[in-house]
């Protein structure tokens, strides 16, 4: 009997602890954690994605009011629309990372044509994931009047790394990954996103591990490469004209354009491939530090290539395309952060989609219901 009780007191203090370290974690996300941990309270394991947003969430992120329906996607208000006219696939920027749902381009641009918007736009979202997304939503009944199609995917096809999956895919692009049998990675991810506090401890373990280890033994690649994202960007506009559907491409907007011309990062990494090689553990550590300090400049190089792909994409399928690379700048009172556009950026953006959509929509034959 001695031996149940004190069995039982073990496993409440286990309990005990468990509940107060995931009470005290979700204080410290919540305040003082980076984006990444922010992010990941409101995104969830996915078999066909990799990830997407929590189903049917009613709370705060970023300092402001998030609902999203039963698939994840965000809504205005807790009453979904019924059929739709506009439709956004793009990433967190579309989303609108830092701003109120009714602030975002798509509610904004809607509002002010007089038509109805839906906001699919997913949290760090690549182009492979978005074609996937557009998939999903050919099925969906409130898509069937669609008429237009806004794109925005780009700066995370420029990211090495994804939210899940990353300790083991970083040498491999988006297209390779999704296309291997990727399941056992997200099963175990779901069950350590379910808490706060054991999806900390995983986290400072790879840091750990990533800290102690020698080096990396090549470069990470990119989600997707710009030869690959032009292709696929091409593919999914005619995905969309199939559906007899107008496309609307935004480019990707970055608060810090670029200084420098050389590949530090990239020539970082090879160097600490070189040193890992050799066995020299601390420099090849060294030399990821400083690619990895050096990402923000790398970033805002690649989005000036990422930008001029979209731009020649656009003329090629004769596809209109919204600048929000030159419309915001780099304006501190445009951005919530370097990557999102703030509640005045997005009512930029929102000016000049609706411009392109006069230009490709029929307001003599469309049929729409009043925006909300």
């Amino acid at each position: 009997m001695r031996i149940f009780w004190n069995f039982s007191f073990f496993c409440l203090s286990l309990f005990l602890a468990f509940a107060m370290g995931e009470g005290l974690t979700r204080i410290w996300v919540k305040h003082a954690g980076d984006a990444l941990h922010r992010a990941r309270r409101v995104i969830a394991a996915d078999s066909t994605y990799s990830w997407r947003q929590r189903a049917n969430l009613d709370t705060e992120f970023e300092g402001t009011p998030l609902l999203t329906d039963a698939a994840g996607f965000r809504q205005l208000s807790p009453t979904p629309p019924g059929t739709v006219d506009i439709i956004t696939i793009g990433p967190s920027s579309a989303f609108g990372w830092g701003v109120l749902a009714e602030d975002t381009y798509t509610a904004v641009a809607a509002r002010e044509t007089k038509l109805i918007g839906f906001n699919a736009g997913q949290i760090g979202y690549s182009l492979t994931q978005g074609r996937r997304l557009y998939q999903e939503l050919r099925h969906d009944s409130r898509m069937k009047n669609a008429k237009v199609v806004i794109v925005s995917y780009g700066v995370n096809d420029l990211d090495r790394f994804r939210f899940f999956g990353s300790e083991n895919t970083a040498n491999e692009d988006d297209e390779t990954y999704f296309a291997r049998d990727f399941q056992s990675e997200i099963r175990w991810e779901d069950l350590v996103t379910g808490s706060a506090f054991l999806e900390l401890l995983v986290r400072s373990k790879n840091e750990l591990a990533s800290a102690t280890s020698c080096g990396v033994a090549s470069p990470p690649s990119l989600r997707l490469p710009l030869s690959k994202f032009s292709t696929s960007l091409q593919d999914l506009i005619a995905e969309v004209r199939a559906d007899r559907r107008v496309p609307i491409l935004i480019n990707t907007p970055y608060q810090r354009h670029p200084t420098e011309t050389d590949d530090e990062p990239d020539i970082a990494y090879r160097n600490s491939a070189r040193e890992r090689q050799q066995d020299h553990c601390r420099e090849a550590r060294e030399w990821v530090l400083k690619a990895r300090s050096a990402e923000p400049e790398r970033v805002a190089r690649d989005v000036v290539r990422l930008n001029s792909v979209i731009a020649q994409v656009g003329i090629a399928t004769d596809a209109p395309v919204v600048d929000a690379y030159q419309l915001l700048g780099v304006a501190p009172d445009l951005f919530f952060d370097p990557i999102h556009p703030s509640t005045e950026g997005h009512r930029r953006l929102a000016a000049n989609l609706r411009k392109a959509i006069h230009e490709v929509v029929d307001f003599a034959k469309t049929t729409a219901e009043p925006a909300q």
